[in-house]
């Protein structure tokens, strides 16, 4: 059990969870898509609304999704570094990405 414990403190200290997302950490496929001149600030608005409310996730939620989408991990390496099985991480990442798409709904309401 101590040393199970002792590998996920050194995984989880590979992980890095950056409480606020620069431009410069954002996939280049976010930061430069060609969009139309009609469409981009749309797209502008859109960008705002995910990284507003990525920064309303839990750390919990906001570490799954940035191994997943930003890190570009796959579940095996994820489910390493945080110590849980396939079907823990796939729940998670299925509640995270729901959270994410309330909270940008509910940001486009208002």
């Amino acid at each position: 059990r101590i040393a199970l414990n002792l590998a996920r403190d050194r995984m989880r200290q590979t992980v890095t969870t950056p409480a606020r997302l620069s431009d410069a950490e954002w996939p280049d496929s976010l930061n430069h898509v060609e969009a139309t001149e009609r469409h981009g600030e749309q797209f502008e608005i859109l960008i705002d609304a995910i990284r507003s409310g990525f920064e309303r996730l839990s750390p919990d939620e906001r570490e799954i999704l940035t191994l997943y989408y930003l890190d570009d991990w796959d579940y095996a390496d994820i489910c390493q570094a945080l110590g849980v099985s396939y079907d823990v991480l796939r729940t998670r990442l299925v509640r995270a990405r729901k959270r994410l798409r309330e909270i940008v709904g509910s940001t486009d309401e208002e």
